[in-house]
């Protein structure tokens, strides 16, 4: 092989590895401007729930004095705890695109994709 055969050989592995490199950079920056995108949402259903409904989702999280706490605020409110719950899944629907508290049980819980994201949230405030 001649020299050059073996530069253009180099030539093209040079330019197969820059074409990945570039593919993933896109890659990359699509995963951030999602990831900045879903931290504008979370923000925005941050502004939209009230004291109570961190409340609720705190309780809901740690599942620490679930009940009573969710019955201590729907009192508070003149109303039933499982429409606190449907208000917090309805703007969380309409800021996320998700709601985030599972009601198939008895006892609400977040959900596994959103667990995090609550919690962080709450440790933030």
């Amino acid at each position: 092989m001649d020299t050059m055969d073996r530069l253009s050989e180099l030539i093209a592995k040079t330019e197969k590895l820059l074409d990945q490199l570039k593919s993933t950079f896109e890659i990359y920056e699509g995963f951030q401007y999602q990831r900045d995108d879903r931290n504008l949402e979370w923000q925005n259903f941050r502004e939209k729930i009230s004291q109570d409904q961190i409340e609720i989702l705190t309780a809901i999280a740690t599942q620490e004095n679930l009940q009573d706490t969710i019955k201590k605020i729907a009192e508070r409110n003149i109303t039933i705890p499982s429409l606190l719950i449907d208000d917090i899944n309805k703007i969380a629907y309409d800021t996320l695109g998700e709601i985030i508290i599972e009601t198939n049980n008895e006892i609400p819980k977040i959900a596994n994709d959103y667990l995090l994201m609550v919690e962080t949230m709450i440790s933030s405030l």
